[in-house]
């Protein structure tokens, strides 16, 4: 039986921070169902073609902080687990295009 992935808890936020997590989380599990297309259309219209998903799965997400720094830009911090890395700190960057947050990198 598979495990069940533990996404980012956003049970007690609203507003804009409340739809990045959705977002982060959206990109996780397009990444453990290898759904690139999927995956690519949460990023911003800039993101470098070349870009490759990943293709490890994750298994546990915590977040940490999730941060509106401007009307079009945002960060938030997770600690991310994967089967093949373990425990990483991840930070996901966003940035408003046409009314809707997007990702612009995940490091």
């Amino acid at each position: 039986m598979e495990n069940e992935v533990v996404y980012l808890d956003h049970s007690q936020l609203a507003g804009d921070e409340l739809e990045l997590v959705k977002i982060a989380n959206l990109a996780a599990e397009h990444q453990n169902d290898g759904d690139e297309q999927a995956y690519f259309s949460l990023f911003d219209s800039k993101r470098d073609p070349n870009m490759k998903m990943a293709s490890y799965k994750i298994t546990k997400m915590l977040l940490e902080s999730v941060s509106v720094k401007s009307e079009t830009s945002a960060l938030i911090v997770a600690l991310v687990t994967t089967v093949e890395n373990g425990e990483n700190t991840r930070l996901y960057s966003f940035i408003k295009e046409n009314g809707k947050w997007k990702i612009t990198d995940i490091d």
